[in-house]
């Protein structure tokens, strides 16, 4: 009974502790529900509590912000496309770059520019400034394997400017890298600062 427990139980605790941790990045996040989905269809177990999982999953994605999360994963240079099945539209240019266009349109107001578009296309075939010997991956996996920590992918993307396009893409990709869904960082950023600094009563005026 507990074996059959921990089956439920393991992969839920797992995905809670990733997604409650400082380096939840939106592609993180969406990743980790995938693979939750993907461990829940397993046809040996129960029915009814992989649907109430499915369920929960589904309500989650629902309220996600769907597009910024997929560029996030595009964004990821060690994921890039790979992630999304063969017929998924976001395996497609065309449909990755409608969703860049309109993130950049809604962060900064106003169209990305001719570079940009050039810059973006480079990124996905892994060419131009986009190969990884420049971009250093090897590098920063082996220094972040080194430290025990996972690779910090703003960092990779901060080091690859080289032009004015590029530039641009480093902008947008740093924005929606740095975005973190949980407040994990902010309350251990709390509790540092109680140990500095005593709460004052609220009576207390100066």
């Amino acid at each position: 009974m507990s074996h059959r427990l921990k089956q439920y139980l393991k992969p839920l605790m797992i995905a809670t502790n990733i997604m409650g941790s400082d380096f939840a990045w939106l592609d993180t996040i969406l990743i980790t529900l995938v693979n939750l989905y993907h461990q829940f269809l397993n046809p040996t177990l129960n029915g009814v509590v992989c649907a109430a999982v499915f369920t929960s999953l589904e309500k989650h994605w629902a309220k996600a912000d769907q597009s910024i999360s997929i560029l996030a994963v595009v964004l990821n240079s060690y994921v890039h496309a790979s992630a999304f099945a063969t017929n998924s539209p976001y395996c497609t240019p065309e449909n990755l770059w409608e969703l860049v266009e309109m993130a950049y349109l809604r962060f900064y107001g106003i169209q990305p520019n001719g570079d940009f578009q050039v810059a973006f296309g480079q990124y996905l075939q892994g060419s131009g400034d986009w190969t990884d010997t420049k971009m250093g991956l090897a590098f920063w996996q082996a220094d972040a394997d080194d430290k025990k920590i996972p690779v910090n992918l703003i960092q990779v993307w901060r080091e690859s400017i080289t032009s004015n396009g590029t530039s641009r893409l480093v902008l947008l990709a740093t924005h929606i890298l740095s975005i973190i869904p949980n407040t994990a960082a902010t309350e251990c950023l709390f509790s540092k600062f109680g140990i500095v600094h005593s709460a004052q009563p609220s009576w207390y005026l100066g």
